[in-house]
């Protein structure tokens, strides 16, 4: 008699055989998952560090720029100190010729009325009242960003958008303080030296005075700053340090409320970094 041999339920096949496809599959979409996010978040972390690092070399960059300038300032209040005439006219008009940082540059002596100019432009005029003399009288001093009227205007028929750097001048035999020498620095400057560091970068800025007006944009078009990012840098605005990252708010933000360096001056200026 033949011995009977029991065959494979069809059915049991099937039902191991979509188990393990379906096994197969849950841990495929498990680890497409897990790859995903770890490479969102890698991806992530990069753009981080694109913005913090950019935003940080490009403040490195402009610091040393101006730095440049704010010791040239020093430098020439150190040479007219006890110079004639034509000596500190040659050092105003040699200032004013040199880079296109500067504008402007003048001496003042202790009446307020500017004694030299560059290429004798505002000579005998009275700047009692301005701000870069009264303040600097005492210490170095930044003023804020203005509208030049009495300077012809930019290439593009507009008026110059000029920010003035002062310091005192003193006798070398005394020591006394004996005016003031101050720099016009032209705010276009800035703003090229600013949009070059962008293009190479890929960092955008935006720099905003102490009332939060928007003083340079490298943005292609200028806009507004979200509310939510400008809300957190007022929260942050004393934290120590280079760039903060913010929240993201239409866009990978960071914060900087020490863009200048602790070697100048306070310019009172808060700038966001843009991805």
């Amino acid at each position: 008699m033949r011995s009977l041999q029991k065959k494979p339920l069809p059915r049991a096949f099937f039902w191991i055989a979509t188990t393990l496809i379906v096994s197969v599959l849950c841990a495929a979409l498990f680890v497409a998952y897990t790859v995903t996010q770890r490479s969102n978040l890698a991806q992530q972390q990069l753009r981080h560090d694109i913005v913090l690092r950019g935003a940080d070399a490009m403040g490195l960059s402009f610091n040393t720029a101006l730095k440049r300038e704010w010791d040239s300032l020093h430098a020439v209040a150190r040479n007219i100190s006890n110079s004639s005439k034509p000596e500190i006219d040659g050092f105003m008009d040699a200032v004013a010729q040199t880079g296109g940082q500067v504008a402007w540059s003048g001496f003042a002596d202790l009446g307020g009325k500017i004694v030299s100019g560059s290429n004798r432009l505002r000579e005998g005029q009275d700047v009692n009242e301005r701000r870069w003399f009264r303040e600097g009288l005492r210490q170095p001093n930044v003023g804020n960003v203005f509208t030049s009227s009495s300077l012809e205007p930019d290439d593009n028929d507009r008026k110059q958008r000029l920010l003035n750097l002062s310091t005192p001048v003193f006798d070398e035999q005394t020591g006394e303080v004996t005016g003031v020498v101050t720099y016009s620095l032209r705010m276009a400057w800035v703003q090229s030296f600013l949009t070059r560091a962008r293009e190479r970068l890929n960092i955008d800025v935006v720099v905003q005075n102490r009332e939060g007006e928007t003083i340079v944009d490298t943005r292609d078009t200028a806009r507004e700053l979200p509310e939510a990012a400008v809300a957190q840098a007022s929260l942050g605005q004393d934290l120590p340090g280079t760039f903060q990252l913010l929240d993201q708010a239409d866009g990978l933000y960071a914060f900087s409320p020490n863009f200048v360096s602790d070697e100048l001056p306070d310019f009172g200026w808060r700038v966001f970094a843009v991805l």
